[in-house]
């Protein structure tokens, strides 16, 4: 189901909470401003893709290719924007080509019977690729100066992008509570079997969530761009991991059927302050990895257990 228990909900923002006073503690430059809203900016691109693989992973799916469509996004909105369009152009283009890259997963898919996970490690290799002949492998740059303010400060600690991760969060989770769509999803997810024999159009949802991930994906990508100002083809390498592991911290299942958007907001911002809090403190990215596939690991063994625990308990 949709929902999770009070339990569920309050462990990973207590941990949140936890880990943001030791960083605290252990450098007090955590909480300046600066780093603040540094954490925000950059955390909200993680938020944006978790939203969109929260909808793939509670419908029982996986997209693995999340990274290299942040990247082939963020580069060709750089270079329609080098090209002299105007910014907004230039985002739609990382958006459209976001969700172009989505309707290939699901339609490979769908079509071809193969796995969301075989098929998104051959698109995350492939798309990969694809950008890097893009750029022969150099960051696009010269992007003019209307480019920098898709993730510009607003005002205190707003920013574009903080702003468009909430846009993004209430409407997925209006979409996934309140219509028709977010039932089937979550129907899908629980049994698939059964969501057709109730005559859900199964396939065409499993397409629409890809193309929903991967425009969300995109624009992470369009924001990831800004903040550097270029194009880079090596940007995003690995943030898959960081955005499973922002979803499964959340609550969400990843034998599909259960997680909520908000759980994976909480997800990605304890995800966020962790890789921030890694660099003041001053741990080495392989050690960062270390504990991004632990945390993964530790999340799903959790979520066999507690899927254990409540068959016994129905007993």
């Amino acid at each position: 189901m949709i929902g999770s228990s009070f339990r569920e909900r309050v462990l990973p923002l207590a941990s949140l909470l936890a880990i943001s006073i030791l960083l605290a503690i252990a450098a007090p430059e955590f909480l300046s401003q600066d780093n603040l809203l540094d954490v925000l900016r950059r955390g909200s691109a993680v938020a944006i893709a978790a939203v969109g693989m929260t909808l793939v992973i509670v419908m029982g799916e996986i997209d693995l290719s999340v990274g290299s469509v942040v990247a082939l996004s963020g580069v060709v909105g750089a270079l329609v924007a080098k090209a002299g369009a105007p910014v907004e152009l230039a985002i739609a283009a990382g958006i459209g080509c976001g969700a172009l890259a989505g309707a290939l997963n699901g339609l490979l898919v769908t079509r071809l019977g193969i796995s969301s996970f075989i098929v998104t490690l051959g698109t995350l290799s492939a798309l990969r690729g694809l950008t890097l002949e893009l750029t022969s492998g150099v960051a696009v740059g010269g992007l003019g100066e209307s480019y920098p303010r898709i993730a510009s400060d607003v005002a205190g600690p707003l920013s574009v992008p903080l702003l468009l991760c909430v846009a993004v969060a209430v409407l997925a989770a209006v979409l996934m509570r309140r219509t028709a769509f977010g039932r089937h999803v979550q129907a899908i997810g629980s049994n698939r079997v059964a969501a057709e024999l109730c005559g859900i159009r199964v396939d065409r949802t499993r397409v629409v969530v890809f193309t929903m991930a991967g425009a969300l994906a995109g624009l992470a990508g369009m924001i990831v761009s800004a903040i550097v100002i270029s194009g880079s083809p090596t940007a995003a390498e690995g943030l898959e991991l960081d955005v499973i592991a922002a979803v499964v911290i959340g609550g969400a299942s990843l034998q599909g059927g259960v997680g909520t958007i908000g759980g994976s907001l909480i997800g990605a911002a304890l995800m966020q302050v962790l890789a921030n809090g890694s660099s003041l403190v001053g741990i080495d990215d392989f050690i960062q990895k270390i504990v991004t596939g632990g945390v993964i690991v530790a999340a799903a063994a959790f979520d066999v257990y507690r899927r254990r625990w409540r068959l016994t308990s129905n007993q």
